[in-house]
């Protein structure tokens, strides 16, 4: 089953402006919407009650440190982010197959855009990846305001699609006033051929990615 529209169907302004990850996802998975797998994701994958705003926000990187035993590091925050969707996407195993997930780049080796692009071109037509890009500090050898998109290996080359600016109707002039966009370009998702930062900003010199290929088989 593919996307349901609109992805990030949330009804709470914050909760639609830090989602990024889940509404990745759902395109990498090509199924669902944020409040799908959400809900999958807490009611089976892994368990908490009530959900938060913090709990979204640090899905990945908490449910990491609890699969791994680990005790909890403010400061790895988005390496054990990266880490939690690779090994969320290992297991997300469709009926019938197998699936693998590779890893291009690291978030204190991140790739730039044509080596991230090499890397995404080894894959067959049709694989999908999880995209994360952000802006590389080589003072500090880490990502500033790291962002999640869908890529994915076309007849045409790479497509990019931001699923996080497909906004639910009810929220959406609120979310374009907070992130200072028009609020028509969050009526849909935002597919371009080269990687854009949050909210469809272009990218800059110093930005990197990390790259996560999903291909079930």
């Amino acid at each position: 089953m593919p996307v349901t529209n609109p992805v990030n169907n949330t009804t709470n302004t914050a909760v639609a402006q830090l989602n990024c990850a889940f509404c990745s996802l759902c395109g990498v998975l090509n199924d669902s919407n944020f409040g799908g797998l959400v809900g999958f994701f807490f009611n089976q994958v892994f368990p908490q009650n009530p959900v938060t705003i913090n709990s979204v926000q640090d899905a990945f990187w908490d449910y990491w440190e609890s699969e791994m035993n680990l005790a909890h590091d403010d400061t790895k925050s988005l390496e054990r982010q990266v880490a939690g969707v690779a090994w969320f996407l290992s297991h997300i195993v469709p009926v019938n197959q197998n699936v693998t997930v590779d890893k291009g780049g690291s978030t204190d080796n991140p790739l730039d855009f044509n080596s991230a692009d090499t890397f995404m071109n080894t894959y067959p037509q049709g694989t999908r990846f999880a995209y994360m890009i952000g802006e590389w500090n080589d003072d500090f050898e880490q990502f500033v305001n790291a962002h999640w998109l869908t890529a994915e290996k076309t007849a045409h080359g790479i497509q990019y699609t931001d699923y996080q600016m497909d906004v639910a109707a009810g929220i959406r002039q609120a979310v374009a006033a907070a992130v200072h966009v028009d609020a028509n370009t969050l009526a849909a998702p935002h597919v371009t051929n080269a990687p854009r930062r949050p909210w469809g900003a272009a990218v800059e010199e110093d930005d990197r990615a990390v790259v996560i290929a999903y291909l079930p088989f």
